[in-house]
């Protein structure tokens, strides 16, 4: 949990001024009197008795079987959005929930085989918990929120292809116009990138991204 806040700190504010969002894998194998994260009822509250509820952290369990490898859900989940976006023109607008991972099935630590259904994943993704789902077509990441959910209902903050968005269109913006920094602060430099950066915004928007 240190970590998770040392992550979620840092993902807000990277080199001063980008950001990202920081995945979280939940232990599959710790119990106490107020939860059992071997269970999926026990999740959430690991999750709040963590402080695992920033609107930069993803909250994910239980972990990845792959032919008898164990990974942990957080690195199969960062594929899964790298591949999403690079099949999307490398713009993160689509959620990855319901995109197929690199696996064969849903395991705790000890090698117990998790099987969720819908209704199931679905009580932990109104937790702010992204899962695993085999429905149709093989095992998927299932989920759209980021930790902050449900305390915080904002789209900008809980859904994580619109979070993404805003931290996509921020560090790109910065990027685009870093070479800008200390030049003379006149009218017309300011209005070719105001002019510049609302094309590129109206041009998202006319492909519906």
């Amino acid at each position: 949990p240190s970590v998770a806040a040392i992550l979620a700190a840092k993902a807000a504010k990277i080199n001063h001024g980008f950001q990202a969002l920081a995945l979280i894998d939940v232990p599959t194998n710790e119990s106490t009197d107020d939860y059992d994260t071997s269970k999926y009822s026990g999740v959430p509250a690991w999750k709040n008795e963590k402080n695992i509820v920033d609107k930069r952290q993803v909250c994910l369990w239980p972990k990845v079987n792959n032919d008898g490898v164990i990974y942990a859900l957080s690195s199969q989940a960062a594929g899964v959005i790298c591949k999403t976006d690079g099949e999307n023109d490398d713009v993160p607008y689509v959620s990855p929930s319901n995109k197929n991972i690199f696996g064969t099935g849903s395991i705790l630590d000890d090698g117990t085989e998790v099987l969720l259904d819908v209704d199931t994943a679905g009580y932990l993704n109104g937790q702010g918990v992204v899962t695993l789902l085999n429905v149709s077509d093989g095992w998927k990441l299932w989920g759209n929120r980021t930790a902050c959910y449900p305390a915080n209902t904002d789209p900008k903050d809980s859904f994580i292809p619109v979070s993404r968005m805003f931290v996509w269109i921020s560090n790109t913006l910065i990027q685009d116009y870093w070479s800008k920094l200390d030049a003379p602060l006149k009218r017309r430099q300011i209005d070719t990138i105001l002019d510049s950066a609302n094309m590129w915004l109206n041009g998202l928007t006319a492909r519906e991204f």
